[in-house]
This record gives structure tokens, sequence and C-alpha cells, in this order.
């Protein structure tokens, strides 16, 4: 799919659309040779490496739901209408216009991330944002904090920030973007 899309980016066919194929293809895989998906072999072409999950994947799932559950339940009471509407990659969207609000939302039902209002910021600026977060409330990890193309702001964040940074969007579109961050110890 790499190969007929093209494109660096993937933009002609979507690297959304060729993930969701791949994943499609392993489950077929791992469903054939009785494996479950984390544990597919084929993902990495090494029979030794195998995607970690939290406890069990059956307990994580569990838990998961139930925190989406919660967290639904008092989104509506605090948000009322709308609080329930979905954003990107399935995430809630509520009308939250500060992120303090949404961390002490999130608090009362599981740690996470959240999204920031439109403004111009600069990477420093949004560096000094999230570090009170991190220090007041018990996030463990945040994911795409930056542009996926200042690599100095990641790497001056990742050194310092004390948890976990998931540079998704900055890695996930070519091997040679994840080797980049790699090199560039992120």
């Amino acid at each position: 799919m790499i190969e007929m899309d093209g494109t660096q980016s993937k933009s002609k066919f979507g690297a959304y659309a060729i993930q969701e194929l791949f994943l499609a293809i392993c489950k077929v895989g791992a469903a054939e040779k009785g494996e479950p998906l984390y544990h597919f072999s084929e993902l990495t072409g090494n029979p030794e490496v195998f995607l970690p999950v939290p406890v069990s994947f059956r307990e994580a799932m569990h838990t998961g739901a139930e925190v989406y559950h919660s967290l639904t339940n008092v989104m509506k009471k605090k948000y009322e209408k709308g609080a329930t509407d979905v954003g990107n990659e399935g995430r809630f969207a509520p009308h939250i216009l500060e992120n303090i609000g949404a961390l002490e939302l999130l608090e009362k039902n599981i740690i996470g991330k959240t999204r920031y209002p439109d403004q111009q910021i600069t990477p420093n600026q949004l560096a000094d944002l999230h570090k009170p977060f991190i220090w007041e409330y018990p996030v463990v990890s945040m994911e795409d904090l930056f542009d996926q193309e200042d690599w100095k702001a990641w790497q001056k964040f990742t050194t310092r920030a004390g948890i976990q940074v998931v540079g998704d969007d900055l890695t996930v579109i070519s091997p040679e973007r994840l080797a980049k961050a790699v090199s560039c110890h992120l």
C-alpha cells in the first residue's frame, strides 16, 4: 500500500486508510495462527518481540470501557448538551475552554491528555503550559504536543518532562521519521 501510494506522507490513500488495512490483515493473520493480535509475531518480523499490554488485554479493555462510561456520565452532568461529542480519532470533544477544566474532569475518572484552544503560542510557551499539568496532576503520558516538524521543541521537552511523551504524528508517517526520532533520543 505504501509503495502504491507513492508519497512520503501517505497522502494519496491516506495514512489512516493504510493503517486500517494493515491492522485488518494483521487481525486475520493472528486469527489464522490462533494468537491474540498483540502477540502476532509478523507485526515485527521477530517471534521474540510482541506488543506490551498493561495487565492483560481483557483487564485493560474492561478498565478502558469502565472509564469511558464513567467519563461519559460525568461529562453529561457537568457540561450537558454536546458534552459527549466525539472528535478526532474517537476522542471526546467537550466544549471546555481551559485545559485545567479538562484535567480536573479527567482526574475524577482517568489521567490523560487534553486539547488546547485555538491560539498562537510559541513552542516554549506550550511547554510552559504543560509543566503545571505534569507537576500538579498525576499525568504519566502526553501525546502530540508540538508540530510534527518542530524537532527541537520535541527534543527539549522530552528530555525534561520526566513522563512518557508520545510523538504519534511526529513518527507515524514514515520509517525515516521514526529513525530520526530515535537518533534525537525522543
